[in-house]
Parts: C-alpha cells; structure tokens; sequence
C-alpha cells in the first residue's frame, strides 16, 4: 500500500493504469525479496500485463521511494507508514534506498 499510496501523490504516474501500477508494486515487493522471478509468465497471463511493460513503471515507482523521505510533497505518507503498527515500512524502504547509494 506505501508504493501505491506514493504513487498518488505524484502526479506524473497518472499516466500509468491502476492495474499497472498493482502489478508494478508487486514486482518491485518482489525485487526486494531477492525473488527469482519478479514477474512471471503466469503474472503476465493472468494480468495482461508483459514484465517489459510492468519494469518500465516499476522504474519509475522505484526513484518515488528513493526520494519520498527527502520530498516535501510525500511526506505525509511516508510518516504514515513510519509508525509500528505499519512496521515502519517507510523506515525501512529509505534504509533500501540508503543502501543502494553505497
């Protein structure tokens, strides 16, 4: 919900179907589970959605993750999802991001 709720704030991923953007944030949930496949052919079959199609938004909802702690405008959601009982899921997508840039 934290990657879609991002999303809205933003208004440039207008542009992306809300189907895209579910299937979007389950490949990017699955990339940072080191899944083997992020997004499989029975995905692609059961969604319409081709993984070319779904890495291009999901490149997108990635660099909105990276900056949401720095942004003024995504603040909001990001301390929403930085309280326990959300187990501090914001926290933990900027420690990736911190990660990432080492």
């Amino acid at each position: 919900m934290y990657m879609l709720e991002l999303s809205l704030v933003e208004v440039q991923m207008n542009k992306w179907s809300p189907s895209l953007l579910a299937c979007s944030t389950i490949y990017v949930a699955n990339k940072i589970l080191h899944r083997p496949a992020p997004w499989s052919s029975f995905m692609s079959a059961q969604t319409k959605h081709s993984e070319k199609e779904v890495h291009k938004c999901a490149k997108e909802l990635c660099f909105i993750i990276n900056v949401a702690h720095l942004k003024r405008h995504f603040q909001a959601v990001f301390k929403k999802y930085n309280t326990e009982d959300r187990f501090f899921v914001s926290d933990f997508c900027k420690s990736l991001s911190e990660k990432m840039e080492d």
